[in-house]
This record gives structure tokens, C-alpha cells and sequence, in this order.
């Protein structure tokens, strides 16, 4: 659901022009929710770590390719394939079918499909890694686990940030995603971490909570959006989430149901945003003019999910895709 409104305000954010000439406060707003709702993606990565690499998962190359692979592999063919086709098809009108379908064919396999898809095109190196990283993170002990995820944090993290905001840094000190950092940090803070008391206290990590979203918040209202060190704000708001759910044990009656289509909501909310925003020209920006967009904003974000939940739901009774559990 933070991915969900994520992309409710990131799709008119990041188009500002195309909805709107009046460069006012209302930007910020948009800015705000999509800071706020940045954890998704990295808490999603934390409890991949915690749970596939666990000791007692298998994580074997059979059961990768099997099973977690043959999953995205299908959520690629049925719904990414479609996504980059009609793409294809709006951006080459005029040219042939032939040349058409080689285009979106050819950006299914590089990953250019529907922006919120690179996470599945991500997910695949994560899942061919894991055999790979699982080894010395089960072994390691805790000093050493730590030194790593030191290591990772600063090659991943803060020499990008560096590099970006002070001096240009060569790639040769291997700038990349901190996508792996994140993984392997899910597996230290679910299985090493209780071993510290200061990590089992609820106040800290609600401190960190506040913490992380006044800094977000202050950021926005001062720059019109987070740039600099400040981008790194997701990262304590990400953990502090984690953490808390973790520690709070939350066993809701509701989150069993929604479970199941979860990932269907997170392939098919796009659909809706874009029929909304490109097609209907209905948008939080211009649907209930006395209403400040604070509000019509989340009122979206109601609807999006609502129909996404309805999506994934009719589309898990088709047998073949509740056969792929998807």
C-alpha cells in the first residue's frame, strides 16, 4: 500500500507540467507523500533478508529457479509483457506492427517495461545471489556480519551520496544500488539484532520514526523536495518500520486476507493510475478544486488500492494464474 501511494503522487509529480502550469505550494504536498511512502520498497527488501536467509529456508539453486524465479518469470510474461507492449504501440504510432512489437519485445528483456516493474527485474539478481551471500551470512559471526554491512552501507550508500552532492568519485570504488546491503541488513536485524537490548526498545525505534519524519517533512517544505544528504532520510524511516512491526508482533485478521493479493495489487495499481491521470485526465489536482490536494491525494490513494485489491482478486480466481500464485 506504500507502493500504491507512492506512485499516486509520484505520477503527478514527476509530470508536473503535463497537469498543471501553476507552480504552487501543491508540489510540495506531492513531494511529501512520495518521501513518506519510500520505505516500501527497502522494508519489502528488509523482510526478503530476514526470511530467505534464514537457515531454515532453502534457498538452493533448484528451489531458486523452481520456485522464486519461475514466479517472477511468469508475473513478467502475463503482466510485464502486455505493460511494455502498450507502451511500444503509443510511442511508434505510424511505424509497422512488425517493428512495433520488436520494440516492446526488445524493452521486456532490457527491463524498460512500466516504471514500477524494475523492482521484479531487480528481484531476479537478488534471488540468484542469495546461494551466493546466504553462505557467509549464516556463518559469520556478529562482528564480522556487522563489518560487512558497514562496508556495503558505505560503498552503496554514502559514497553514491558523496559523489552526488560533493565531488565526483570514480566507479572504480564500486558505486551501486544498496539493494544487497538492504537484503543482508533484513537478515542481521531479524536474527542478530535481538542480541542487543537497545534494538528491543520500542521507544528508540518510534524515536527514530519521529526522527526520520520531521526530517523528511522539513526537507520538503525547505526545497520543494529531499536532495543532498536528506534523500537518505528513507533509510532510518525504513528500519524504524521494520522494527517496530517486529517487535509489536502484529497478527491482524486483515492482513492474512489481503496477503494473498498483495502482489497483485502491486502489478495492477498502475493500470488504474494511468487510466486515471493519462486517459481520464482526472487527477488529484484538478477533481474537487475546494479540496486541498492533502486530502485529494489520500482520497486517490483509497480508490487506487480499492481497485487494485478488486483486480487482484478476480484475476487469482482465473485457474491458470491461481495455479502460478501470483
Amino acid at each position: 500500500m506504500a507502493v500504491v501511494m507512492l506512485h499516486t503522487s509520484s505520477g503527478i509529480y514527476g509530470n508536473w507540467d503535463n497537469y498543471t502550469s501553476d507552480a504552487n505550494s501543491d508540489k510540495s504536498i506531492f513531494a511529501l507523500y512520495i518521501h513518506l511512502s519510500e520505505w516500501g520498497v527497502p522494508v519489502f527488501l528488509l523482510i526478503s533478508g530476514a526470511l530467505l536467509l534464514s537457515p531454515e529456508r532453502d534457498t538452493s539453486y533448484k528451489a531458486i529457479f523452481k520456485k522464486y524465479l519461475r514466479r517472477i518469470f511468469w508475473a513478467l510474461l502475463i503482466f510485464a509483457l502486455p505493460m511494455t507492449l502498450s507502451e511500444s504501440f503509443l510511442e511508434n504510432r505510424g511505424e509497422s506492427i512488425l517493428y512495433t512489437l520488436y520494440d516492446g519485445v526488445t524493452d521486456w528483456l532490457r527491463g524498460h517495461s512500466w516504471a514500477h516493474l524494475w523492482y521484479l527485474y531487480m528481484l531476479i539478481g537478488i534471488y540468484l545471489i542469495t546461494p551466493i551471500i546466504k553462505p557467509f551470512a549464516v556463518a559469520a559471526n556478529d562482528r564480522d556480519l556487522e563489518i560487512a554491512l558497514c562496508t556495503l552501507f558505505f560503498l552503496s550508500m554514502l559514497l553514491p551520496t558523496i559523489s552526488d552532492n560533493m565531488t565526483p568519485i570514480e566507479g572504480y570504488l564500486l558505486l551501486s544500488p544498496p539493494y544487497i546491503f538492504i537484503y543482508m541488513l533484513g537478515y542481521y536485524l531479524h536474527s542478530r539484532a535481538e542480541h542487543h537490548k537497545i534494538f528491543r526498545s520500542k521507544g528508540l525505534w518510534i524515536a527514530v520514526f519521529a526522527a526520520a519524519t520531521a526530517a523528511t517533512t522539513l526537507g520538503v517544505f525547505t526545497k520543494d523536495s529531499l536532495g543532498g544528504w536528506t534523500e537518505l532520510a528513507w533509510f532510518p524511516l525504513a528500519i524504524a518500520i521494520f522494527m517496530l512491526a517486529k517487535l509489536t508482533h502484529i497478527n491482524w485478521g486483515i492482513a492474512r486476507k489481503a496477503a494473498p493479493y498483495c502482489f497483485g495489487v502491486y502489478l495492477l495499481h498502475p493500470v488504474f493510475v494511468n487510466l486515471s491521470y493519462k486517459i481520464l485526465n482526472i487527477t488529484p489536482l484538478n477533481s474537487l478544486d475546494t479540496i486541498p490536494c492533502a486530502i485529494t491525494i489520500p482520497l486517490f490513494f483509497v480508490i487506487f488500492t480499492a481497485l487494485a485489491f478488486g483486480a487482484a482478486y478476480i484475476v487469482s480466481k482465473i485457474p491458470f494464474i491461481k495455479k502460478l500464485a501470483i
